[in-house]
């Protein structure tokens, strides 16, 4: 679970960052040699395979297994790669490099711009836009955007589309249906229906001839219908708004429509 950000939608089990800023040392976790010795043993046979994590770039055991799926099975039909792209090294460039892009199937997760993806991930929205730029072009290699939506990325999926895409360089596909249900405070469903119609409307609409945009269960979003969750979406609100210095009401004022 190696990972440098601290996604306030993620936890300790997930993101060795979030295991330190919650004090769970116990919560950072790596392969050990011998489970790399399996996974080495599985590989002269297996199709496909996917790397997620914690951030699968931050952990060097999977350059390791990348080195060496190219050395028994070159012609591997799909490596799958999630992604926050914040940081990714020379070293796994250069062995991706290595594969055919109908093998490389990378996915990065960007959620909003500026302010609301440094608070929504905790860290700095042009440093990766930077790496994802320079991954494509060293690589020639594309990727899918995937947005996590919550009730703070929730009112600009459509900007955040548009500027996304005058970004960033490479993108193949987009997709906006991972929709946070839980946590629950941090959900879509906190909105009034009114309010959550009024935002998904003008998304479905638009049309993109760019790249395709995957929109799928966003016309299915339903607000809560009370307000059972607002005591823990205020209080963590204000959590994370200390642990980030960044006062996120102010950069997503539908916020206070929260009540």
């Amino acid at each position: 679970n190696i990972c440098k950000q601290s996604c306030v939608m993620c936890g300790s089990k997930y993101s060795s960052t979030h295991a330190k800023i919650n004090n769970h040392p116990g919560a950072i976790s790596f392969l050990s040699p011998q489970e790399l010795e399996m996974i080495y043993d599985v590989l002269p046979n297996l199709d496909f395979i996917t790397l997620k994590g914690g951030e699968p770039f931050a952990d060097q055991n999977n350059l390791k297994i990348l080195k060496k799926i190219f050395e028994v099975n070159k012609n591997i039909k799909n490596i799958s790669i999630i992604s926050n792209g914040q940081n990714i090294s020379k070293s796994f460039k250069e062995i991706l490099s290595k594969f055919s892009e109908s093998q490389i199937k990378l996915s990065c997760s960007i959620d909003g711009v500026d302010k609301l993806y440094e608070w929504q991930r905790g860290s700095q929205y042009s440093s990766t836009v930077d790496t994802i730029n320079s991954f494509h072009k060293d690589t020639g290699l594309t990727y899918v955007i995937i947005n996590t939506i919550t009730a703070f990325t929730f009112p600009s999926i459509l900007e955040s589309f548009k500027r996304h895409l005058e970004d960033l360089k490479g993108v193949r596909y987009y997709t906006s249906n991972n929709i946070v249900w839980s946590p629950a405070w941090q959900s879509p469903s906190l909105y009034s229906q009114e309010t959550i119609d009024e935002i998904v409307q003008p998304i479905l609409d638009f049309q993109s001839s760019e790249i395709g945009w995957n929109r799928n269960g966003l016309e299915s979003i339903r607000s809560y219908g009370d307000s059972s969750q607002i005591e823990s979406f205020k209080r963590d609100l204000e959590k994370w708004n200390q642990i980030r210095k960044i006062k996120i009401e102010e950069f997503v004022p539908e916020l206070k429509l929260i009540q």
